[in-house]
């Protein structure tokens, strides 16, 4: 299979599209309250949260550390796109990643816009009783 990669910027999410991810956030009991998005996920902790909750079986929580040091962060984002993004075919790029242990450009809200998406995708395909079709690889590169 071939991947074909983002060349250009990510573009940032509508309001539209903002709003549906603030909506779907608000389903899962996190552990710590949100006030600001960027920041308060940048350790990459939260995200294995809501991932721990749609997918029960690809994360272990004991991998991640809550953290305030770049290089803690980037290590639980490291470990979160190769445990778990790359098995749902989402793969982050060194940039990518960089953004967001540091909280820069939206680009947490893209990742759990895209998240939000497969999730919904793949549950319509269970409810119909289809099988899982393998889904565009979703490439975020900078």
């Amino acid at each position: 299979m071939e991947i074909r990669r983002r060349k250009t910027p990510l573009l940032p999410l509508s309001s539209e599209e903002y709003r549906a991810v603030a909506c779907w956030m608000r389903e899962f009991t996190l552990s710590k309250p949100i006030k600001n998005i960027s920041r308060d996920m940048s350790d990459g902790v939260m995200v294995a949260e809501i991932l721990k909750s749609l997918f029960p079986k690809m994360v272990e929580l004991h991998n991640y550390a809550r953290c305030n040091s770049m290089q803690n962060k980037l290590s639980n984002w490291q470990t979160l796109n190769r445990k778990v993004l790359r098995r749902l075919n989402i793969y982050l790029d060194e940039r990518m990643m960089q953004d967001l242990a540091s909280g820069n450009n939206g680009t947490l809200e893209i990742l759990l816009h895209e998240l939000m998406i497969r999730h919904r995708q793949m549950k319509d395909n269970e409810d119909n009783g289809m099988e899982q079709p393998l889904q565009r690889p979703f490439i975020m590169l900078r």
